[in-house]
């Protein structure tokens, strides 16, 4: 295999409680463009330290309530409003190219699928929001005793949130708009291998303004470090993980020892086997 070639390229930091930051150790990793093994960037290497601190900024800025007490209207509102920047940005800073070179998908398939395909879903999970009934009556029941009943739906609090590679900027819409419509404060980690989408869809998210301190945070870095604090820490309520199994069951193993809800969505598909009378071309 060829050694990745560094040319002049961009360093990311982590964004932890409305702030640009280095990671803690101040170390960053590359990311390669697989087509050509190139280093595209320079990605900060998130600690246990700074998974953290982002999970406590979360933690506060839930607790203050200035975003989880808003109305679901609200909140529709405003994520929608915050949808039109990204889409300007999206333009301008050429997010198609970016997803290409840094997940190894074909530029055709990132402009055609990718990303109007992840922009089309944060638009629909945020309209959708606007829709939810906060409070939903149940049937009258007289058995044992007369009770009226009513669903109160409320934000789940802090949601860990660990993306896989293969999808970067579609994973990454699916898991943050529904989680921050709801009203709930997010700490997002993507995977190593592709994280530039998700930190461009953070900072464009970050530029408007629109999202109280604390309620947004990304941390690059590896899932043995920053997944796995994001998975075991208390102040956490909820982790989704998209993923393989065995990194799935170490997650639920995890998340049990604070009874956090957990949703997985584990193992490949779609695979093909190439046998050895195939025409390659034709597989390829």
């Amino acid at each position: 295999m060829a050694t990745a070639v560094q040319n002049q390229v961009t360093t990311h930091q982590i964004y932890v409680d409305g702030e640009w930051r280095d990671a803690g150790s101040g170390e960053t990793f590359p990311s390669v463009n697989p087509s050509n093994e190139e280093v595209i960037a320079n990605v900060a290497k998130g600690t246990r330290d700074d998974a953290r601190a982002a999970i406590e900024a979360a933690r506060r800025a839930f607790d203050r309530g200035d975003w989880a007490n808003k109305s679901f209207e609200a909140r529709s509102k405003i994520v929608l409003q915050a949808l039109e920047h990204v889409r300007e940005r999206c333009l301008e800073d050429d997010w198609a190219t970016m997803e290409a070179e840094d997940a190894g998908c074909t530029i055709r398939m990132a402009n055609l699928s990718h990303v109007p395909v992840a922009l089309e879903h944060f638009r629909s999970l945020a309209a959708q929001a606007a829709e939810v009934r906060e409070y939903e009556p149940l049937p009258w029941i007289d058995m044992p005793a007369v009770s009226w009943n009513f669903v109160n739906r409320e934000p789940l609090g802090v949601c860990g949130q660990i993306i896989p590679w293969n999808f970067p900027l579609v994973m990454a819409c699916w898991k943050i708009a529904p989680a921050l419509v709801m009203g709930n404060s997010l700490v997002i980690k993507p995977a190593s291998n592709t994280s530039l989408t998700a930190l461009a869809l953070v900072r464009a998210l970050d530029e408007t303004g629109l999202f109280p301190k604390g309620v947004v945070n990304i941390v690059t870095g590896p899932g043995a470090a920053v997944g796995e604090e994001i998975a075991s820490h208390p102040m956490v309520d909820k982790v989704a993980f998209t993923g393989s199994t065995e990194v799935g069951r170490r997650i639920m193993q995890l998340a049990s020892g604070t009874v956090k809800k957990v949703t997985l969505e584990l193992g490949g598909k779609s695979a093909n086997l190439i046998l050895p009378d195939a025409d390659l071309d034709i597989a390829i």
